[in-house]
């Protein structure tokens, strides 16, 4: 039996679409029918079955082996809440306990009125062990439970339920992090008899009539799952008060359920079905294999989740005659390129088997674990490259965006990838950061027609911007080669804009210049980074980094702002601008060298009036700064909306510079 309760994965993945699953069989040594499978770790497990059947795995279910459970009965259960600490379950009284995995067994010796009795079903919940014992259709039915300290419990006690056929339990946890008591069954008196129903904690539910109820399953402390005969699948979104059918699209009998969050999980039956839904039950697909045709009686797992982007684990499947099936792993063949140099940004393929709709990809240092979420997420940091935008061509094709740093460490890194199921593929040193062979660099940014001044960061920008840059390197520029790029990053959300070359202008043979819109529009009012990217002749990256902040306006060059062809700008930080408020801090920029005299600085409303004047006296060469202070305005004359502001040289009597001034109510 797996763990009913998976309380360790709180997060929930993202799916992009409902997705598949491959399942492949496995040698199992026997050929009885195999009734219920567990994993302790994502190595170590049991599958149990009829005859004092016990079979065990050291690696996932690949390979197993069997092991004497020293009774001859039929084994119905199993579970395992720890390597360390294991029962099974079983006809005529039957519990054994295992310490060491399935290698010795101890049986346990039950109080009378359960001693014969059928022990169906076990569960667990942090300390808390729990079986089902059934004594016969019309027969009072019970549960057995105890609490273990350090992995055993010292005494066992005995819950009879009148005039019930108990066929099942299961443990939930509440929100409080204790633990509410499922049990499920028929009466076979009073005044539900011949009903099935599912008991919380004594009290009757929910009441069905014609279809047994095989299995329940809590995902959540709200969210539960209810399978059995003839497709029957119900659910419950409120703790288990009530009940609902969730309509499974088979109408064979289902056995066993294993969900790894509230909306991705199994349901497995007769006659080799297998239904996976990614949607809560919302939709559920068949991921029956033609060749799987035999009763399945249980499936089970053990898996991990780190995040919403890094998922790992094993999950199997236990049927008649002997049968086992692993989930498949996908598999890498191939990553391309190989190599890149250090810094470098770009498109990746990886071809391989067995990719599902909502597959991630991960670059990881050599020598990570992938059983230890925490080393993982570390190593992705560590690693210093990102894969983003993963896009599942195919089952054997996947493209992604892959962004390296330009201080990674150079060398091999494995590339992952994790199926939306949890099955995982490495291939180990597929792709390699070498170093540069030379050192391009990216100068004179500008945005929407603003030199770009890091010191006024985060730099006001529209929401499609217009970005120049030049860029230079020892090993030659040409636009056919730069592959540039900007790369939009706000929080982990990442954005690539490809520069055509029509874009890039050669003014040297080492020096190319970009002039770029943006072809798509970000966020309105939101704090960024803008990478710029671009590449020399022979393959070596540079990159830039602008902090920027959306306004919410379109391009200044559209608004009568910036104005192009004059010999200076001026810079502010426009969106944060409330001149009844605070002053207006601000800065003319001219060409190194250039002269200005007595520059007078005009702010001249919608109308074309001027609101306000000031002159600032001598002589200053590339850069004025000036300050429009809140008190220098008449109010009367301003509101919230855009100005224009101008520098004016007032020896030569010249328009120097012109740029939007945006009085903005914060």
């Amino acid at each position: 039996m797996k763990n009913k309760v998976l309380t360790a994965l709180l997060l929930t993945l993202f799916v992009a679409s409902t997705g598949w699953c491959s399942w492949t069989t496995r040698e199992s040594t026997t050929t009885q029918d195999l009734n219920a499978v567990a994993l302790a770790t994502q190595a170590l497990g049991l599958a149990v079955g009829n005859s004092g059947t016990v079979i065990k795995t050291l690696n996932g279910g690949q390979t197993w082996e069997s092991k004497a459970s020293g009774v001859t009965v039929a084994l119905y259960d199993v579970m395992l809440p720890s390597a360390t600490e294991g029962y099974l379950a079983g006809a005529s009284g039957t519990i054994l306990k295992t310490a060491n995995l399935g290698d010795t067994f101890n049986a346990i010796t039950l109080p009378s009125g359960v001693n014969t009795a059928a022990i169906k079903k076990a569960a667990w919940h942090n300390n808390l062990r729990g079986f089902a014992a059934s004594n016969g259709a019309a027969s009072n039915g019970a549960i057995i439970t105890g609490e273990a300290v350090s992995g055993d419990v010292a005494a066992w006690n005995v819950t009879t339920i009148a005039n019930f056929d108990v066929a099942g339990v299961a443990f939930a946890t509440t929100e409080s992090g204790g633990a509410d008591t499922y049990v499920w069954g028929r009466y076979f008196a009073g005044a539900d008899s011949g009903k099935y129903a599912i008991l919380k904690n004594g009290t009757a539910v929910q009441t069905f009539t014609g279809n047994a109820i095989r299995d329940i399953f809590f995902s959540s402390a709200a969210i539960g799952y209810a399978v059995g005969e003839n497709g029957f699948l119900y659910k419950t979104t409120d703790n288990g008060e009530s009940w609902f059918d969730a309509s499974s699209g088979t109408t064979n009998n289902l056995n066993s359920l294993l969900f790894i969050t509230d909306n991705f999980g199994w349901a497995v039956g007769d006659v080799g079905n297998i239904c996976l839904t990614t949607s809560g039950g919302v939709r559920w697909t068949n991921c029956s294999d033609t060749s799987i045709s035999t009763d399945l009686n249980d499936i089970g797992g053990s898996f991990t989740i780190a995040s919403t982007s890094d998922a790992s684990g094993v999950g199997l499947i236990v049927g008649d005659g002997g049968k086992v099936y692993k989930l498949s792993s996908p598999s890498i063949e191939a990553v391309s390129p190989t190599t890149k140099p250090q810094g470098g940004i770009g498109t990746m393929e990886i071809t391989g088997s067995g990719f599902m709709a909502g597959a991630t990809v991960a670059f990881l240092l050599p020598g990570t674990s992938d059983s230890d979420p925490g080393l993982i997420a570390a190593a992705i940091r560590q690693s210093k490259i990102l894969a983003t935008a993963v896009s599942v061509e195919s089952s054997t094709r996947l493209v992604l965006n892959y962004i390296s740093s330009t201080d990674a460490t150079l060398g091999a890194r494995d590339v992952r990838v994790v199926n939306i199921d949890a099955s995982s593929a490495r291939r180990n040193s597929a792709f390699t950061l070498v170093a540069r062979t030379a050192n391009p660099a990216i100068a004179n940014a500008w945005v929407d027609n603003n030199k770009y001044v890091a010191a006024l960061a985060p730099f006001g920008i529209s929401t499609k911007p217009l970005i120049t840059f030049e860029a230079t390197s020892t090993a030659g520029m040409t636009p056919a080669t730069a592959n540039a790029k900007v790369i939009a990053i706000s929080g982990e959300s990442y954005s690539i804009f490809n520069i055509p070359a029509a874009s890039i202008t050669a003014t040297s043979a080492n020096t190319v210049s970009v002039s770029y819109k943006l072809s798509g529009t970000l966020a309105s009012g939101t704090a960024m980074s803008l990478k710029l990217y671009v590449e020399d002749s022979a393959g070596n990256p540079a990159q830039s980094d602008l902090s920027v902040e959306t306004s919410g306006l379109t391009n200044p060059t559209s608004e009568s702002g910036a104005k192009a062809g004059l010999p200076g700008v001026i810079i502010g930080n426009e969106t944060k601008t409330d001149l009844s408020q605070s002053n207006y801090v601000s800065s003319l920029h001219m060409p190194a060298g250039t002269e200005v005299v007595n520059p007078k600085f005009i702010l001249i409303d919608a109308a074309g009036k001027r609101i306000w004047e000031k002159t600032i006296p001598g002589t200053y060469y590339t850069k004025v700064n000036f300050t429009i202070a809140k008190n220098e305005v008449d109010p009367k004359l301003l509101g919230y909306g855009i100005y224009i502001i101008q520098a004016w040289d007032t020896r030569t009597g010249k328009l120097i510079a012109q740029n939007r001034f945006v009085n903005w109510k914060n």
